[in-house]
């Protein structure tokens, strides 16, 4: 890892697992953000941008799919599906859908942390040209020109200046 703190969304429901993956990234100069649901993965997004995405596809209340795509119709940051679903149709329907990597639980600790060093390195320039605002539950990506209001992307429209 390198001098400075890459923020990483963990979207997980299995606490026990949740567990190991904070540990995991903390240990390995992760700053870790936590969200046991889609509905908190949503808003812990938007308040704090992380640069990085680990999200199981199994979730309470959205499929991760599904998750995944509104992540990708606001932002490029690099998603690793880390799931227990493990069929090739499952990992050919996460990376068509905007996964970065695909890891099955279980996984190998060492070889998560090294996906995750090259799916960063693949984005640095990608990340290190966005530009953000935020504000609480409002954030605008000047870049991708989106808007997201309490973890909800907001449809713009198009302005004529003529």
């Amino acid at each position: 890892m390198t001098g400075n703190k890459s923020t990483v969304l963990v979207v997980e429901d299995d606490r026990y697992i949740l567990k190991v993956l904070e540990t995991l990234l903390s240990s390995g100069g992760y700053k870790v953000v936590s969200a046991a649901s889609g509905a908190d993965a949503r808003t812990l997004f938007s308040s704090h941008m992380p640069q990085m995405i680990l999200l199981d596809l199994g979730l309470p209340d959205v499929d991760g799919i599904t998750l995944l795509k509104e992540f990708r119709g606001v932002t490029s940051v690099p998603v690793i599906a880390v799931t227990a679903r493990s069929t090739e149709r499952d990992v050919i329907i996460a990376l068509d859908n905007g996964a970065d990597d695909y890891v099955t639980k279980p996984f190998s600790a060492p070889e998560l942390l090294a996906r995750m060093r090259a799916v960063l390195r693949r984005n640095a320039h990608e990340q290190s040209s966005e530009t953000f605002y935020s504000v609480g539950g409002f954030t605008i990506d000047f870049d991708k020109r989106s808007v997201i209001v309490d973890g909800e992307p907001v449809r713009l429209t198009q302005v004529n200046t003529a």
